[in-house]
């Protein structure tokens, strides 16, 4: 039994992927995954459903932040199988190693998420002891003041129903929250965006929405949504670089603009990587930083709490 591989993938969040060969004389075994010596999954062998190369999958969704916090993967069975260490730091590493002869938009994608990484435990105060680009610290000059981010547009109108605002939530994932004044509740409305429809929450005076599945380089584009009745509807369409952009020019907290400055790299680092890997279609790949899906695998979300930047 062994680790066959591992891969991080980053999309609206960071997914630290692993491929398990599992021997026959371990098919009763248990995988197990922590995160920062916390569990996260449990799976038993035999419940599992291997993929076409016989490889047992799991996976465990990262917070920005978190690229230094140890990943263990152990497979027990009565005793210890194996028990490895990982995390999205060393990854990045093994990608800018100049023996493991990956391009240079790899290596820049890899910088900007250590960048984006290191400036999030900053602001979130995780783990600052140690930074995810220790040996990589690049000062982050971007002016974010002279970025034209998408205008926030809104249209239509609903009695009992008003759009506030919008913001940029940290989870597992990036997301966008939307905020609406309904003084006598939203039981009578709907909430959606694309095809898929959201249960509005209360919070304080007001009731949100959340949109998760915002990747790195989709930051520059709005995310409509449209809420009210069959007969009236508000829309509203909002992008996180609106946020970025709004929040580099009005806050004073110098970890939050370092933060903001930091996703912008990495937002346009994702641009410049799909556009280049996407023209050079005969450069194979083994280990893609986007979206690279090494199989199916179980999923399972650690314990990591909302914050909201700002």
């Amino acid at each position: 039994s062994k680790v066959v591989s591992q891969q991080v993938s980053l999309g609206d969040d960071l997914t630290m992927n692993f491929a398990v060969s599992v021997a026959p004389d371990n098919q009763d075994g248990t995988l197990t995954v922590s995160v920062a010596g916390e569990e996260v999954g449990s799976y038993a062998v035999s419940a599992m459903t291997p993929d076409e190369n016989g490889h047992y999958c799991v996976s465990a969704e990262l917070a920005a932040a978190q690229m230094t916090d140890t990943v263990n993967l152990t497979l027990t069975d009565g005793e210890t199988v194996f028990s490895k260490d990982y995390s999205v730091r060393s990854y990045a590493l093994a990608l800018l190693d100049e023996k493991g002869g990956f391009s240079d938009a790899v290596k820049t994608m890899a910088k900007a998420m250590l960048n984006y990484g290191a400036a999030a435990q900053v602001y979130f105060e995780h783990n600052t002891e140690k930074l995810a680009n220790d040996g990589y610290i690049t000062e982050n000059n971007v002016d974010l003041s002279t970025v034209e981010a998408p205008a926030v547009e809104t249209s239509g109108k609903v009695e009992g129903l008003a759009f506030y605002g919008a913001s940029l939530v940290f989870r597992g994932k990036v997301a966008l929250r939307y905020y609406f004044d309904a003084p006598n509740g939203v039981d009578s409305f709907t909430f959606s965006a694309g095809d898929k429809t959201y249960e509005a929450k209360e919070k304080g005076d007001y009731y949100y929405i959340e949109i998760p599945g915002i990747t790195p380089e989709n930051y520059g584009k709005a995310v409509t949504v449209t809420a009210g009745t069959v007969d009236n509807t508000i829309s509203v369409s909002y992008s996180p670089m609106t946020y970025l952009v709004r929040m580099y020019g009005k806050t004073g907290n110098e970890s939050l603009k370092a933060l903001v400055q930091n996703m912008y790299s990495y937002h346009t680092s994702a641009v410049e990587y799909i556009a280049q890997t996407e023209q050079d279609s005969e450069v194979e790949l083994p280990y893609s930083p986007l979206f690279y899906s090494m199989c199916q695998y179980e999923e399972f979300i650690g314990n990591i709490n909302p914050v909201s930047l700002g």
